[in-house]
């Protein structure tokens, strides 16, 4: 599948709750701030939650997997920069890229792969993956 053009900077400023007793980032807080990030992704091109529902019935665009690396930490009150990209898609999920920068330097990289669901046929309590619609995808090449 074609790779997506999409790429967005979200900002954050890590605060004392970010942090471990070594006073570094717990490193959950990344994940979370992936995922923050991969929502202002799909906002940046007008897909919010509200119309994902309402427009696309899809239910959401949960991770069935995320990997990130660890390369230099994070401390208290430091200005980070995520730059995520909508990286590949596939026919039922794409990868969001995410790079974090504190400074000059990359801390923490890693990747989502994420569905695009919608109401299971049989369970509406159930979310199964669906193609992705192509204009979808359009609107990441814009």
């Amino acid at each position: 599948m074609p790779a997506a053009s999409r790429t967005v900077e979200s900002r954050f400023t890590v605060e004392w709750g970010d942090c471990d007793p070594a006073g570094i980032v717990f490193y959950p807080r990344f994940y979370a701030w992936f995922d923050a990030s991969t929502w202002n992704l799909f906002q940046a091109v007008g897909l919010t939650y509200r119309a994902m529902q309402q427009d696309w019935q899809a239910l959401g665009i949960p991770v069935v997997d995320a990997q990130a690396r660890f390369q230099a930490p994070c401390r208290q009150k430091e200005a980070l920069v995520c730059r995520s990209t909508l990286a590949e898609w596939r026919e039922r999920s794409f990868v969001v890229t995410h790079s974090i920068l504190n400074g000059d330097v990359e801390a923490v990289v890693g990747q989502e792969v994420r569905i695009w669901a919608v109401a299971h046929p049989q369970d509406a309590q159930r979310l199964q993956a669906a193609p992705i619609p192509p204009r979808l995808r359009a609107l990441f090449q814009a």
